[in-house]
């Protein structure tokens, strides 16, 4: 945790009281658990279009599928959080360049799963893991579905490289932080 965090924390709790949520630790939670999700996506979805076909394959894009929507759901849930006002206080304490950063990785990464779902409605192709049926978000058979594949995996590139940048960031922080201890 920041000096920043620390500061913001303290100032929202009254001395002597309980808090009946932590607050952070849900949004670590959550924030690890769509960081796992997102590297499962990328390792399957690199790993599927290799084999090309099978049945290992079309497992791989059914469980790309699902995880893709609940990745979805997640990150709409996160923000969700941002917005209920003690648990988004921290967030505003924080610069305006590292509230950028994370409103650019969530973008990318809601767009690049809004593009997956589109391709996969166009393409009709909604079934995933499970027997589940995603949401049809985009017209079946519009004839978009190789762009709209194509610009997902751009975007999944681009998630990747902004991950890598974050981890950076974090990594450079958590190492300050001991210099400064």
């Amino acid at each position: 945790m920041s000096i920043i965090d620390t500061q913001a924390e303290s100032a929202l709790e009254a001395p002597g009281t309980a808090r009946p949520l932590d607050h952070r630790l849900v949004a670590r939670a959550l924030h690890w658990l769509t960081a796992a999700l997102i590297g499962c996506m990328v390792a399957s979805g690199v790993v599927m279009t290799q084999l090309g076909g099978g049945s290992v394959a079309d497992t791989l894009m059914s469980a790309h599928k699902l995880c893709g929507f609940v990745i979805l759901m997640l990150l709409l849930a996160r923000l969700a959080y941002r917005i209920i006002p003690r648990a988004g206080a921290l967030w505003r304490q924080r610069s305006s360049t590292a509230r950028f950063a994370h409103l650019l990785l969530y973008a990318v990464a809601i767009l690049t799963c809004l593009l997956g779902l589109a391709g996969a409605s166009d393409f009709g192709a909604r079934e995933a893991l499970f027997g589940v049926v995603l949401p049809q978000i985009w017209p079946e058979g519009f004839g978009w579905a190789d762009a709209l594949f194509t610009t997902h995996a751009f975007f999944a590139f681009a998630l990747l490289t902004l991950v890598c940048i974050h981890v950076g960031f974090a990594l450079q922080d958590y190492i300050g932080r001991g210099q400064r201890d």
